[in-house]
Parts: C-alpha cells; structure tokens; sequence
C-alpha cells in the first residue's frame, strides 16, 4: 500500500518539475565537453571486476596549452686540446769573460811592475782594514799595513796567465828588486810568492832610489807601473826632489803608453799629498786604500 505522505511528496516534485524546466531552459548551460570513457579490454573470465577505465577530458575551444619545459642542456666534457709534444733544449752555456786579477781594484795583465813600500810604518794597523785573509788562508781582523799588501800581491800572483810578464821592487833603507821581467809561470809565481811573504816591515823610506830604478833598469816594454807608499820618503830623495826628477826619468815609458798608478796606503795627510801630486803631473791614477 502507498501511503500518503509518498503521494504528496511525489506530487510536489511533480509539480516544481516544470519551474526547474522553464529555468534550465531561459539559462543556457555552458559548453562542456563530453567525457569519453576509455576501459582496458573485457576479460572473458567471469566474476572478475570491470576492467580498468582511464576518464580523458578533451581540450575545450581556445585553451592555450603550456609549452612543455625546455629540459637542462647536458654538460658536454671539455675535451683539452692535445699539445704537440716540446722538445726541451739544453739552455745555452753562457760564457764567462775571463777577466784579470785586480791590484786595489786597478787590473793586473800584461807586463807590470810592483815597486812597493816596506819601511817601519808599514807595521800600522789601520781601523776598517780587516778581515782579510793571509797567505796561508788564516783570517787576520786587524791586519797590518804590509800584512794587507802581501795578501793583495799573492792573490794575483797566483792568477796571473803564463804570457803576463812582472817584475818586483820592495823598498825600505835600501831598494831590492827582480833584476828583469819574469813570466807568469807556475815557477815564476811560486818564487815570487816566497819573495813576498818574506817581506818585513823595517827602516826608512827609499823611495826616490826605487822609482829611479823601475824607470832606468826596465824598457818601454812596461804597460802598467804600481807605485804603493804610505808615507813621506826620507832615503835617497825627499818627495819635493821625485816630483822634480821622476817625470824625466818616466818620460820614455810613458810615451810608450805605461800607466802610473799611484796607491796610497794609510792616513799619512802629508803622504797624501804627495802621492796625488805624483800621479796628477804624469797622467797617472791615484787609489787610497
């Protein structure tokens, strides 16, 4: 049996049916697109669920769709570049000028004379003269006067080349010297060596004898002459008496070309000047040690 109550219910949706249908139809509804159902293939086994469905909505009119994302540029290896192989040179040997020997910084070749002082004086021991090293390789740290001497001359003696060509003359009360020019041999240098660390500090200052001598008894041959005083000569001839006689005695060799160098050793003023003088009025060189 119906009852009431579902009649009546019934009927009031009867009745606003027509309402709701007059709306839907004064509103259009929008477009939309019909889905599609998509369903995997029927299995023929029975009693199984429904294969599965994909829903797919299709694009509807005027939808812009996104580019898909550009993907990330794969790094490429960075291949280094193949460098052809170097050949590696021997770096050239670089030449070393062979230079001569220095007396007091004046350079040592050739034919030469040493005409060096001995006298008392010669026994000071200046400040700042030191070190130095002797003959024998022993340090000195206040050497003497001769002591600075006998090493300078030994260390180029012991440099000089076979064809340079020497002679010494050493003064003190009296004049020794070598009686001609020697050449730079191992004999020759190794007697000149033994001349010379014998030398001793004593007596006077003969100085106008021994540059007599070094300019009468050697020739023109002569390029170099060193003349090594510390103080005033006192033997033979005052220094006024060498400025007055030695350019004549100096003039032959010194228009061959020979050079004087004067080199004045410790702090005599007078010595000094007299040495510079010396070495100004013959076109020679002055050194203070």
């Amino acid at each position: 049996m119906i009852n009431r109550f579902s009649l009546g219910a019934a009927a009031m949706i009867l009745a606003a049916c027509p309402l709701f249908a007059q709306h839907a139809a004064q509103t259009p509804a929008p477009a939309m697109p019909a889905p599609q159902i998509r369903k995997a293939a029927d299995s023929k086994r029975a009693d199984r669920a429904a294969g599965l469905m994909r829903v797919v909505l299709p694009r509807t009119a005027g939808e812009v769709v996104p580019p898909a994302p550009t993907p990330a540029p794969v790094p490429q290896p960075v291949l280094k570049p193949t460098l052809p192989e170097v050949e590696h040179l021997s770096e050239p040997e670089v030449e070393v000028p062979d230079l001569p020997p220095t007396f007091f910084g004046e350079p040592v070749s050739g034919n030469f004379l040493w005409c060096l002082d001995r006298s008392s004086s010669m026994s000071i021991a200046d400040n700042g003269s030191g070190p130095i090293e002797d003959e024998n390789g022993n340090a000195l740290n206040l050497p003497s006067r001769i002591q600075v001497v006998k090493a300078e001359c030994i260390r180029v003696l012991r440099q000089l080349k076979a064809d340079d060509r020497f002679a010494i003359v050493h003064f003190g009360d009296s004049v020794t010297s070598f009686r001609e020019l020697v050449s730079g041999s191992d004999g020759n240098k190794m007697e000149a060596v033994t001349e010379v660390s014998a030398l001793m500090a004593a007596g006077g200052t003969a100085a106008h004898d021994a540059l007599k001598i070094v300019c009468e008894q050697f020739g023109t041959e002569i390029d170099k002459i060193f003349f090594l005083c510390d103080g005033s000569p006192n033997k033979g001839g005052t220094a006024a008496q060498i400025l007055q006689d030695f350019p004549i005695w100096f003039k032959a060799k010194r228009d061959a070309g020979c050079q004087l160098v004067c080199i004045h050793i410790g702090g005599d003023s007078y010595a000094a000047s007299f040495m510079q003088a010396l070495a100004a009025e013959n076109g020679g060189t002055l050194i203070h040690k």
